[in-house]
């Protein structure tokens, strides 16, 4: 390896690590409003849980997006962001899918509170 690229793999490493903090502070602040919305749009609102569950995936999901891709990563905000949102927005769909089944089941034939769910 030449001292060149092991300066670089250096530079990345500390530039990824740099990262790791905002990455979790964004993870954190996104399911804050997840939870938010959920327990309002639910509780407040009278929406039935999984329908609210839905609105609040969505709506996080957008926020951590935007967040990882501005600040986390330091992206442009215009640079591919429909490509990039939609690669996104299929595999969430996937996870956000599964997450809404153990919800319900959880909720509805363990009879744990939704919230906790």
């Amino acid at each position: 390896m030449k001292k060149k690229d092991f300066k670089l793999g250096v530079l990345k490493q500390k530039k990824t690590i740099k990262q790791y903090p905002k990455f979790f502070i964004s993870g954190v602040f996104c399911a804050v409003i997840n939870l938010s919305i959920l327990y309002t749009s639910t509780e407040l609102i009278g929406i039935h849980y999984i329908l609210s569950a839905i609105i609040a995936a969505v709506i996080s999901s957008t926020c951590n997006f935007v967040f990882n891709k501005t600040w986390t990563f330091k992206e442009d905000f215009e640079d591919k962001f429909f490509e990039k949102y939609l690669k996104f927005g299929i595999v969430r769909v996937v996870v956000v899918s599964i997450g809404l089944v153990l919800l319900f089941l959880l909720t509805e034939y363990a009879h744990i509170y939704y919230i906790y769910s």
